[in-house]
């Protein structure tokens, strides 16, 4: 998506963005058990403003880091995540993440790559409409976060 120059601003810039997802399930005696992966590259180019630059963590990608904690002209990170309903209403979800941010495409490194994982719990509204509500705790090298919120994370 490009941004252009509008009402004499002295700056434009581009942003591309690729979400990928993919879920299955397996039944695993009366019970299903869905698996989904996501993979996430978000690139900025010329000078985005401060607030459009990309970032991780918060209660959608990489669940045990606060949102914005790192921020920079690239992002590229990856997750997966298995849900079960374990009674009734209930389900169980466990996930993990692995993540970067850089300033190009060309700088990102393993060495600076966070990892992030954990587990929550699901409660089905409606299933049939999607409504979930969900308490996830999310676990990384810099610390515990616990997230309430309506919808799955991907």
């Amino acid at each position: 998506m490009t941004y252009p120059k509008v009402l004499n601003a002295d700056f434009g810039y581009t942003r591309s963005y690729l979400d990928l997802r993919g879920f299955t399930s397996v039944t695993i005696g009366s019970e299903k058990v869905v698996f989904g992966g996501q993979m996430l590259y978000d690139v900025t180019l010329n000078d985005a403003p401060f607030y459009d630059l990309p970032t991780y963590g918060g209660d959608q990608l990489m669940r045990g880091i606060l949102r914005y904690r790192f921020i920079d002209k690239a992002s590229l990170c990856a997750q997966v995540e298995a849900r079960a309903r374990i009674w009734w209403i209930l389900g169980l979800a466990a996930f993990a993440a692995y993540g970067d941010v850089a300033p190009d495409l060309t700088s990102f490194s393993t060495n600076h790559a966070r990892f992030t994982g954990g587990g929550g719990l699901r409660v089905y509204l409606d299933r049939e409409a999607g409504l979930t509500g969900r308490i996830d705790v999310g676990f990384s090298e810099l610390g515990t976060a616990v997230y309430f919120t309506f919808g799955e994370a991907f």
